[in-house]
């Protein structure tokens, strides 16, 4: 017999958050971290233990500006929703850049509760490409300021 996945419940979706290989983290509408799945410990270097009640801002990389962040919080705010390419930092000091997708978790009454973000890698391409201002120039591979820094 054939059982639905809302007959499942939080069993299996416990089992897909922890079992998927995309990283992802749960904040609180305050964006404190609640929870983050094996996939996000991996590939950051940071266990759950670490982060939980602190915010993202532990691993930023300091290379996007004030102005990316507040066009990102006015999206989840007005739309619920925001995806872009993010650069941020591992435990090990090393830069990554991702493409970032966040959810708000809204309760049966419209009610925000949570924030869900999934991270996915970036084309190779797309990797080379590190002349937007918002990453101000920086080379994808070496994390150094490119000549594009500071051409403006």
């Amino acid at each position: 017999m054939l059982t639905s996945a809302f007959e499942l419940g939080p069993r299996l979706l416990h089992e897909a958050f922890h079992r998927t290989l995309s990283p992802m983290v749960i904040t609180d509408t305050t964006g404190r971290i609640c929870h983050v799945n094996p996939a996000f410990e991996q590939a950051t270097g940071y266990e759950l233990a670490e982060l939980y009640g602190k915010q993202p801002t532990v691993m930023h990389s300091r290379m996007q500006s004030s102005d990316f962040y507040r066009r990102m919080w006015t999206a989840l705010l007005q739309e619920g929703r925001w995806q872009g390419e993010i650069w941020n930092r591992r435990k090990d000091g090393r830069l990554f850049r991702e493409w970032l997708s966040i959810s708000a978790l809204q309760q049966a009454d419209g009610e925000v509760t949570h924030y869900l973000g999934v991270y996915s890698g970036l084309a190779s391409t797309r990797m080379a490409d590190a002349q937007s201002e918002d990453y101000g120039g920086v080379d994808a591979v070496t994390g150094i300021l490119g000549r594009h820094a500071f051409i403006k």
